[in-house]
Parts: structure tokens; sequence; C-alpha cells
């Protein structure tokens, strides 16, 4: 699988609600594609599995993409997340992730 930096874009046709007028980081937005393998079956969740609720921010372009996939494709916006994070925990070790978000102008936010 291979994760282009161009997967914020959604098509202006089918957007909702009112566009978004927020910009996405030009460092974060020009991530070089990166080759991820498919979630294998021992990282599949399990249906006994405990489930755990987290609540993050999102940059509103991000969260519309994530709106309009989920919906079009009939998927939960948390299986989309799960997926996404178990398919990035997977491509690589904690150091070298963490420095290439770093690169990509990640960093701690703090509530204002």
């Amino acid at each position: 699988m291979v994760v282009h930096s161009n997967w914020l874009e959604v098509p202006p046709s089918r957007t909702y609600g009112k566009p978004s007028a927020a910009a996405v980081s030009p460092t974060i937005a020009a991530v070089p594609a990166v080759e991820a393998s498919e979630p294998t079956a021992a990282s599949a969740p399990q249906r006994s599995a405990k489930i755990s609720t987290v609540s993050h921010t999102l940059d509103s372009q991000v969260a519309e993409k994530l709106r309009y996939f989920a919906f079009r494709e009939r998927i939960s916006e948390s299986a989309v997340i799960e997926f996404a994070l178990r398919v990035f925990f997977e491509s690589g070790d904690d150091p070298n992730l963490g420095a290439r978000l770093r690169q990509a102008g990640a960093a701690l936010r703090r509530k204002s």
C-alpha cells in the first residue's frame, strides 16, 4: 500500500457543509509517499478484545476527509482510524516513526 501526500484532498463536488477554511501545514502536506504493509491477521482486533474510547483533536480537513470516506465506504470513523494507526505502527519502530512525525512538523498540541 502506498500512502500519497495528497490523501487529504476531498473532491469539491462531494464536500458537505461549509468548506473548511483551515489550511494544512505545507510541511505536513508534503510528506513523501511511504510503503506500508497491510495489517496482519495477528494484529487484527479480536471480537473479545477490550475497547477503549479515546478523543483527539484533528485538523478540520483531516476530519472532513475522514467523515466523507467513512460515509462513502459505509465504515465507521473509528474503524478507519484504528486501521490507519495499525498500518502506521507496523510500518516501523518507535524511534523511526517519531523521527518521521517530527520531520513532518508534528509536535505536542497544547490547549489554548
